[in-house]
């Protein structure tokens, strides 16, 4: 990975950026010093000056409450001296400043004059006669028979919360004021020079009287508050407060008289406008130092470099190919030295350069000549590729089609029953069929995997039932030559997710070696669990023989493709050196991989292993015996009407043969415009298309048989010998339902149509 490349400069602006720096560090740790020393100072100042703020309220509050103490205290004793009570209550209560409420009690505690303030007139027939004898205020003044403040509380008489002062009278009677707390916000309001300071009254039992700041925060209690009992214990205030979220420098003070506490508070840090202004200032001087620095620091750097300027417009003519022989010289030495020294080495480089003007035509020429062999070449490799794909394809439908004919008449000639001998020759002959059959799939295989085209299936299956198929299909040729033969896979789940049929095809190659390989002795088929990962599983499958062995310098080569042990083995036991190559393949695509041991004339163990997921619920219930297929088929679909689409000749023999047993009423066409016209004229409830046929071909017929009326939903499945993947896809996608490729092997045969026709059967329902 190259070095990240670095953010270039002017040197001028360098230069410049690097003195400005310097002059605004300078100012910017004179700024933090002065600071660091000023700030504290202030916030001593404000703290202070909030102290004293409390103690001053503190003292006004109680000289104007001693005032009222007094004032109440007077108008006792001209009620004891005979004044009318109601008169002299009523007066004392008009503005309603003061006084918002005034009450005589009986010594039962009952009301027998009242004054109200004029907004509260309409209470004063409720007032009278009311019964406050169990009123906490009361209760206090007749025990201690001298005058008492109460804390906050909810005046029982006129509903609101006030401030109440009791003064007992000589003949037991008591005379009780209630005080809006409006009077005590008016008292810490007044005289306030510091519009940023706010003042809270807190009663004896931590409840807010009155807060100069917002009215909101009355009746909030702040008992429990760090604040309030430092005031109470007399220690000192913290630094600050938060208060709402903001910081406050805080002071406080109690009155011994009323017993209530007064706090003052300002806004801390840079709320607070001295603090904020003096931080202004220093960044202030800060930004003009760094743009005067700056300008200063840049005009003198562009008088310092202004020699410089001539050798960079010279080394930037230099760079453009020319030629440049006066080069500047100036007063300083350094400059001097540099601009020589670059004229000598832009000279180098010029000449340099023409040189290797000279040997990049040359190479131009050489590059486009490589190019052109290059694209030859592949177009080359294109065409094989095509060649191969195109004779693979059709020397598979050339072998297919005649293998078609000879594996459909050799069962037919078996259903008409033959004499033992006979049937022996039958056998060999379904054997070579099969063999050849082999053959092509294993080319086919081999192509596709070459490919990249291999796909697998992943379906639920039941390992177990790999090795007893393995085992049915061997179990003749194993018998033919005396060999035992023991299959052992229970430590193999249940269940798997995969494709069988590959595992199968891997297995029976090693199996199939095995039986040719083997003379005497046994065969062993065995899985086993090599790792359980709860979602998915490693398995290994190996086949065990007695056979001849194999030599350790020969064991590396065989599973690439075309080999064998030597040139012998191909000539005594035949085979094409194909079959552990695609092993090799399929477990490869599976996740695993594949090996041997093996000891000459002892034996040999040849082995598989695959990653398989495990499924999420068991599959459905296993598909009929194969030999019930065409007994199922004749007896839920006889009559049902087939046509057959087939140029060949006896390939359309064979399947109307077949037809005609499962008791099928068929039609053949000899070609796809046949096929067309007589789905046109008639009912089917089936169509098997051939591809490749004379005057219009299978897939251009189920196009139009689509266009029919009712074409759309008629089944139509591709019986044809070409066998690729990509044969089966324009099948499907030209419009066929199903694909099956010759040779024709009935068993399968008669389960497609099983299946084909039960679903046309359900869906007519």
């Amino acid at each position: 990975m190259s070095e990240r490349r670095r953010r270039e400069w002017r040197l001028h602006l360098y230069l410049g950026a690097l003195l400005a720096l310097t002059s605004v560090l300078s100012f910017a740790i004179v700024g933090s010093i002065f600071l660091l020393n000023r700030i504290p100072q202030l916030e001593d100042e404000i703290r202070t000056r909030a102290e004293g703020d409390a103690r001053e309220l503190g003292l006004r509050i109680e000289l104007q409450l001693g005032a009222l103490q007094e004032q109440l205290a007077l108008l006792a004793n001209a009620v004891e001296n005979g004044g009318v009570a109601d008169r002299l209550l009523d007066h004392a209560a008009e503005n309603g400043r003061s006084f918002r409420a005034l009450y005589l009690i009986s010594p039962q505690g009952r009301v027998s004059a009242a004054g109200l303030a004029p907004s509260y007139a309409h209470l004063q027939a409720e007032v009278v006669d009311s019964d406050l004898s169990a009123a906490p205020l009361l209760r206090e003044v007749q025990q201690k028979r001298t005058a008492v403040w109460s804390d906050k509380y909810l005046s029982p008489l006129t509903g609101l919360v006030t401030v109440g002062l009791a003064v007992p009278l000589a003949d037991r009677r008591t005379l009780i004021a209630e005080l809006p707390l409006s009077y005590l916000l008016d008292i810490g309001r007044h005289g306030a020079s510091d519009q940023q300071r706010a003042i809270w009254v807190i009663d004896q039992r931590g409840e807010v009287l009155a807060d100069t700041e917002s009215e909101t925060r009355m009746g909030v209690n702040l008992y429990s508050s760090p604040l309030l009992a430092a005031i109470l214990a007399n220690q000192p205030l913290p630094r600050q407060f938060a208060i709402d979220g903001h910081n406050h420098y805080v002071g406080g003070a109690r009155s011994a008289q009323l017993g209530w506490i007064f706090i003052a508070r300002l806004p801390a840090g840079l709320e607070h406008p001295e603090i904020r202004m003096t931080v202004l200032i220093v960044c202030g001087g800060f930004l003009a130092s760094l743009l005067i620095g700056s300008l200063l620091a840049l005009y003198g750097a562009s008088r310092l470099l202004r020699p410089l300027t001539g050798i960079i417009r010279r080394a930037d003519r230099v760079a453009r190919g020319e030629a440049v022989s006066d080069w500047p010289r100036g007063r300083i030495v350094e400059f001097n030295r540099l601009s020589a020294n670059i004229g000598r080495m832009a000279a180098t480089i010029l000449e340099r350069e023409q040189k290797l003007r000279e040997l990049n035509s040359g190479l131009e020429a050489r590059v486009v000549e490589r190019t052109t062999a290059l694209s030859q070449a592949k177009e080359a490799a294109e065409a094989a590729s095509l060649a191969k794909s195109t004779f693979l394809a059709n020397m598979s439908h050339e072998i297919r089609t005649p293998l078609n004919a000879i594996s459909g008449m050799a069962h037919l000639i078996r259903r008409g029953g033959l004499p033992p001998e006979q049937s022996v020759r039958l056998d060999k002959l379904e054997a070579a069929g099969q063999h050849l059959l082999e053959v092509i799939n294993m080319v086919l295989d081999l192509s596709k995997i070459e490919a990249g085209k291999l796909e697998l299936e992943e379906t639920p299956f039941r390992p177990g039932s790999i090795f007893e198929n393995v085992a049915s299909m061997i179990q003749e040729r194993a018998r033919a030559k005396s060999l035992a033969l023991h299959t052992d896979f229970t430590e193999l789940p249940e269940r798997l997710l995969g494709d069988p049929t590959r595992l199968q095809q891997a297995l029976l190659n090693y199996a199939g070696n095995a039986i040719k390989f083997t003379e005497r002795g046994e065969i062993r088929l065995r899985g086993l669990l090599l790792e359980d990962g709860g979602s998915e599983a490693l398995i290994r499958l190996e086949v065990s023989d007695t056979g001849i062995g194999v030599e350790p310098a020969t064991q590396a080569r065989l599973f690439k493709a075309f080999e064998q042990a030597d040139a012998s083995t191909t000539r005594k036991y035949g085979g094409t050196g194909l079959g552990l190559a695609i092993t090799a393949r399929i477990a490869e695509a599976m996740g695993g991989e594949v090996g041997v041991s093996s000891v000459p004339g002892e034996g040999s163990t040849f082995w598989l292993t695959a990653r398989l997921k495990k499924p999420a619920a068991d599959a459905t219930a296993a598909t009929p015996a194969s030999e019930d297929i065409e007994q199922q088929l004749r007896r839920r679909h006889a009559g049902c009407r087939v046509l057959l689409v087939e140029d060949e000749p006896v390939n359309r023999e064979i399947a109307l043969m077949l037809l005609d047993e499962a008791g099928l009423v068929a039609e053949a066409a000899e070609d796809g415009q046949v096929a067309v016209d007589k789905v046109a004229a008639g009912a089917y409830d089936l169509v098997l298309m051939d591809m490749q046929m004379p005057r219009m071909d299978g897939l251009e017929a189920t196009r139009q048989i689509r266009r029919l009326p009712g074409g759309a939903l008629l089944p139509i499945v591709a019986m044809t010998a070409n066998a690729f993947a990509e044969d089966r896809a324009r099948c499907l996608a030209a419009g066929m339902d199903d694909f099956l490729t010759k040779p024709i092997d009935p068993e399968r045969f008669y389960r497609l149509l099983l299946e084909t026709l039960t679903r046309r059967a359900q869906a007519r329902q």
